[in-house]
């Protein structure tokens, strides 16, 4: 990335400036699942899943299909601001 300058130190954070347009840049883990929603659903999913105890294929569909809607906006929202997401309004 020609023209690009990555400024700071680990005492102020790292900025990429970009011609006019600054960002903040975060290092994370090569993989981190304490920072990723997805983790927390599947988690959920599976706890529902075992309340079931589908012991078919025909029972496992059907479980699935109830707890996949069973995952609320409100949980999805909880997981997504756990993991240190902010939502930005529309």
């Amino acid at each position: 990335m020609r023209g690009n300058r990555l400024a700071g130190g680990a005492d102020r954070g790292n900025t990429l400036e970009v011609g006019r347009l600054r960002t903040i840049v975060r290092y994370l883990p090569p993989y981190s699942p304490e920072l990723n929603p997805i983790e927390l659903a599947w988690s959920k999913l599976k706890t529902l899943l075992k309340v079931f105890k589908a012991r078919t294929r025909e029972e496992l569909d059907c479980c699935i299909s109830w707890a996949m809607g069973a995952l609320s906006e409100a949980d999805c929202r909880g997981w997504f601001k756990h993991c240190g997401y902010r939502h930005q309004a529309q």
